[in-house]
């Protein structure tokens, strides 16, 4: 069965402290999470693991890195520790600009990734791509996840996006830059091809496209093989 988004979360930080998010009692050990985190400021070592009650060991999948006092985004996944609400904590050295964190919890989805791409510093545009990737696994019944961040080049500057029809788009967060994430169940196991969202002015930018694939055991059979180690 495809993979299912049991949640989404998101928020932009603005020269504010770490965001924490919290799950929803529903979680399961056999979820997956995928945090994706950018900055658009100093340098991405200073963009540290996720901590918190929810995942068990975090595994870095990607870095995109402009550069120092560029943007930064970074991709994370791990297994869940524990079920119910629980926490993650975005973790970033520097508190005093521009940030912004997105937290799937994905039902019936396999550890780690599927493969990635980024587009690392895109020119001026009000085409804001994220790029294509292949699958690794050759796995028709994907999930991919594309992240764009317009403005984040030193924050430029917050626009508004109008994100591709084929995706589940999720919340835009303003700054100094903007960031938002969507997503697409696909159903071949072809490169994806590009995603492009459209700005309401040029910007540079970052873009991360990152694949998750379904587990061979599928989301029911791990729902009811959760649900029974619950009521012994």
């Amino acid at each position: 069965m495809p993979i299912k988004i049991r949640e989404e979360q998101d928020a932009g930080m603005n020269a504010t402290a770490n965001v924490t998010f919290t799950t929803g009692a529903g979680m399961l050990t056999s979820d997956k999470l995928v945090f994706i985190h950018a900055s658009n400021f100093y340098v991405a070592a200073n963009m540290t693991a996720p901590t918190g009650t929810a995942g068990t060991a975090w595994t870095l999948q990607h870095t995109a890195d402009a550069g120092t006092d560029l943007g930064h985004t970074k991709v994370w996944t791990s297994d869940v520790a524990l079920p119910g609400a629980r926490t993650v904590i975005t973790n970033s050295v520097d508190v005093d600009n521009e940030r912004y964190a997105a937290l799937f919890v994905l039902t019936g989805a396999a550890s780690g990734i599927d493969g990635v791409a980024s587009t690392v510093n895109g020119a001026s545009s009000t085409s804001i791509v994220a790029p294509t990737v292949t699958p690794t696994s050759g796995q028709a019944d994907d999930l991919l996840i594309c992240f764009f961040g317009p403005g984040i080049q030193a924050g430029t500057g917050a626009v508004n996006l109008t994100m591709p029809t084929s995706m589940v788009a999720y919340t835009e967060r303003d700054t100094n830059w903007t960031g938002r994430v969507g997503s697409e169940m696909l159903t071949s196991a072809v490169p994806t091809g590009t995603r492009t969202a459209t700005s309401s002015a040029a910007a540079t930018y970052q873009t991360v496209s990152v694949l998750i694939k379904e587990s061979p055991l599928g989301w029911n059979t791990m729902d009811r093989t959760s649900k029974r180690m619950r009521l012994r």
